[in-house]
């Protein structure tokens, strides 16, 4: 569709997240960096929005989508579907790479900590997502090359100790893990918590599941991760998984975290991603001491 490519064209990166609020806050933290590194050009970075917003909240700035998925399984695929027809019809679907950043519970993990998924598995640690599609049983491998790449993986992680410094006015290391990520059905129950209002399973049957979980090399757990996992491989999407745990389920359940600090600690992720699309497309390195020739800004990301 030429209007579509027109439009979105020079799109390379979909960051999605579960709640509005956080993708208009990473929104807005694009839009400070790239106005930084363009400093002297008369360039102008503003923050779109692009689609109405009674179900998903969709933000463009730059080379940048922002996109709201809600929570849960049902939410992310229908945001997904409308995500990737948007993607083809402006012919870019081949050069973006879409990540989900959010929060989740960690496996033996500190509450701060971003969990860079190498892989996804569901609640039985299958690396699938499984699908009913008109009365047939449809099951999607999740963990293939094109999917959550680990090499793509090991690139975000890798920029987790280094500080941001002139491009992201951010100078703070952010602690990476690498590991699998469970996608779980619900919030309760599917996550073996004790305090929803159904509960059939005694606490030291949790505590030995958590602690399996762990041995098998789960890092976290979050409702969003098979679905995007296998969408992405389906659809020949490069995808990521980045996000910050806000509590370590092998010590507790409960978020006890100050508010003002879990706030804190839960843009980790947001910062350890853009530190990525900054890096991917050459406008920062880790090792560099000096901001990036600003003349490479308007050519790297076609603004």
């Amino acid at each position: 569709d030429p209007d579509l490519a027109a439009a979105f064209g020079d799109v390379r990166f979909v960051v999605m997240g579960g709640s509005s609020q956080r993708m208009e806050e990473f929104a807005r933290r694009c839009a400070r960096t790239f106005a930084r590194i363009a400093a002297g050009e008369d360039e102008v970075f503003e923050v779109y929005q692009i689609s109405k917003t009674e179900r998903f909240t969709a933000l463009r700035v730059g080379p940048v989508m922002c996109i709201s998925h809600g929570m849960g399984f049902g939410s992310i695929s229908i945001c997904l579907h409308e995500v990737a027809k948007l993607l083809t019809y402006a012919g870019v679907k081949d050069k973006v790479t879409m990540i989900r950043v959010g929060t989740c519970g960690g496996i033996g993990v500190e509450p701060g900590t971003v969990v860079v998924s190498t892989g996804a598995v569901n609640g039985m640690l299958k690396e699938v997502e499984e699908l009913e599609v008109i009365g047939r049983k449809v099951e999607r491998k999740v963990e293939r090359p094109a999917v959550l790449d680990k090499e793509l993986a090991a690139r975000l992680a890798a920029l987790g100790p280094h500080g941001g410094s002139f491009a992201l006015g951010d100078s703070t290391p952010v602690p990476v893990v690498l590991g699998t990520t469970l996608g779980a059905g619900g919030f309760y129950e599917e996550q073996g918590r004790l305090d929803g209002a159904i509960c059939e399973v005694v606490e030291e049957e949790r505590d030995a599941w958590l602690r399996s979980l762990h041995e098998a090399g789960v890092r976290n757990i979050e409702m969003e991760a098979c679905v995007f996992a296998a969408f992405c491989h389906a659809t020949g999407i490069k995808g990521m998984l980045a996000n910050t745990a806000l509590v370590n389920r092998l010590e507790t359940d409960q978020v006890t975290t100050p508010p003002g600090e879990l706030h804190k600690l839960a843009s980790n992720s947001q910062r350890l991603v853009l530190r990525f699309i900054l890096a991917e497309s050459l406008l920062w390195s880790p090792d560099a001491s000096v901001p990036p020739a600003v003349s490479r800004f308007k050519r790297t990301l076609q603004l």
